[in-house]
């Protein structure tokens, strides 16, 4: 599976860490071609082996997308296959089909129309395997499908060179095993149920792209808002979720960061959230302390030794020292301290793991700090957090 930019400047292609990276196509532009090709075979009986749709960029930039499958189905309508090629992103996505069916019917004044002064209308709806979504924060109302706006208006300028006086196009866009991946998304804890959503900004899938992961975790801030909350929980992942969610805490309130400490809390602060509680294990959070936060290993992976110069600062005898760095894991080490009675080293690292993170984002927000261990326990937490938990 292959596609084709027509712009020459525009490479199919970047590079990551020296390695070169085939570039694919998002949810959103699949459903583009998908319905473009549709409306091929539906006006003008016919229709090429790819299509060319517009990217959403600030260049003019044009893609070809291959065509799975198009053909007329009973009812008169067309239906066209496109197969998301995320090219090499690792996606849940990549590989299933995603379709459009299409058909013109008499004016209808459906809710989500447009029309012009032609009097022709356009109307996009979800169907199998498209998620609807059930809670507010996110950027379709709650009771529609989770097509988002910008694949959205791409469907919708593509349809609009196909309008007929007089006539909606109605358009349907689903795919056949959206509820059967969804479970592997972030739709679940998003409140979009049923099915997975049609996304993407650019219509571009950037391999390996941690940007658009992370810009995959705002949504969850934007509902905790729309509900009310002025203090939200954040947890590198599900089983942070599940933990606060035993202490209490609702799970509309929890967010997953994963390992974007620093800018999930960037994104709290543009959200002028009051308070912000971080609940993790004690290897992910301590690296807060040191200043770190991004807490992929890769990138940053000082937690002894940030633990040790705690530990020294509060004259933890030097053979203990040394007995910290030998261990093989930071539980290990913990475990050590605890036993020899100077959890006041937990206490002050959660204290300055609350600092340092105020400090990131201005003091702009309130910050709590909470280290668990393996096995989801308490190990210790700042002295804010018990004003607010």
């Amino acid at each position: 599976m292959s596609y084709e930019v027509s712009i020459m400047e525009w490479q199919p292609y970047r590079l990551v860490e020296g390695r070169k990276l085939r570039r694919g196509f998002t949810t959103g532009a699949a459903a583009t071609a998908a319905t473009k090709a549709a409306l091929e075979l539906l006006s003008r009986q016919f229709v090429s082996s790819k299509v060319d749709i517009s990217l959403p960029t600030q260049q003019e930039y044009t893609v070809s997308i291959p065509i799975d499958s198009c053909f007329y189905n009973k009812d008169g309508s067309v239906t066209a296959f496109v197969i998301k090629d995320g090219g090499d992103d690792p996606d849940v996505t990549n590989g299933i089909k995603i379709g459009a069916t299409v058909k013109y019917v008499s004016f209808l004044n459906h809710t989500d129309t447009t029309l012009d002064e032609s009097n022709q209308a356009i109307h996009i709806n979800g169907g199998t395997g498209i998620g609807i979504v059930t809670k507010q924060g996110l950027k379709v109302r709650v009771g529609e499908h989770a097509i988002n706006p910008v694949p959205r208006q791409m469907i919708k300028n593509v349809a609009k060179t196909y309008a007929q006086r007089g006539k909606t196009i109605n358009i349907t866009i689903f795919v056949p095993e959206g509820e059967k991946i969804a479970h592997k998304t972030l739709n679940p804890a998003l409140g979009i149920i049923g099915g997975i959503s049609i996304l993407g900004t650019t219509g571009i899938v950037e391999p390996m792209s941690e940007e658009a992961y992370k810009e995959s975790l705002v949504p969850q801030l934007d509902m905790v808002q729309a509900l009310g909350y002025d203090t939200v929980f954040l947890t590198p992942g599900r089983r942070g979720q599940l933990t606060l969610n035993s202490f209490g805490i609702p799970l509309e309130q929890t967010v997953q960061m994963s390992n974007f400490v620093g800018y999930m809390l960037k994104e709290c602060q543009i959200r002028k959230f009051k308070k912000v509680i971080l609940f993790g294990t004690q290897g992910k959070l301590i690296k807060l302390a040191g200043g770190i936060f991004h807490t992929h290993h890769r990138v940053a992976d000082a937690r002894i030794e940030i633990l040790i110069s705690e530990a020294a600062l509060n004259e933890v005898p030097i053979d203990l020292l040394f007995q910290l760095r030998n261990e093989v894991t930071i539980e290990a080490s913990v475990k050590l301290l605890q036993e020899h009675g100077y959890h006041v080293v937990l206490q002050k690292l959660c204290e300055k793991a609350a600092m340092k993170a105020a400090d990131y984002i201005q003091n702009e927000i309130e910050i709590g700090v909470v280290f668990l261990d393996i096995d989801g326990k308490i190990v210790a937490k700042s002295n804010s957090v018990d004003q607010w938990w």
